[in-house]
């Protein structure tokens, strides 16, 4: 997968996650269960995509660094060794890359 692509799936979540944090921000709207379905869309898609190991890096990215929600927390690290990775959108691609992750 090129990564303008990967980008773009990337940027289309954090849209969707913001809208539907906003909704519930201004006006108290939990849309998180409405949405199920389209999440296990996305899900799916994933998994036609990428590699399980691959998927754990990228719910790590989304979630636990934060990446989903804007841009990712700093403070949150990941090590391969003593080397630091997926700092940032083009890091987490190019680790995926590195290894292989990407089903082909």
């Amino acid at each position: 997968m090129e990564y303008e692509k990967f980008k773009e799936l990337v940027d289309l979540m954090k849209c969707h996650n913001k809208k539907v944090s906003k909704l519930y921000d201004d006006f108290g709207i939990d849309l998180i269960d409405m949405f199920n379905d389209h999440s296990v869309l996305v899900d799916r898609f994933w998994d036609l995509l990428v590699e399980e190991k691959g998927l754990d890096w990228i719910g790590w990215f989304f979630y636990e660094k934060g990446a989903i929600y804007g841009t990712p927390n700093k403070e949150g690290k990941a090590w391969d060794g003593d080397v630091e990775i997926c700092r940032d959108l083009k890091g987490l691609y190019n680790y995926l890359v590195e290894n292989e992750y990407f089903k082909k």
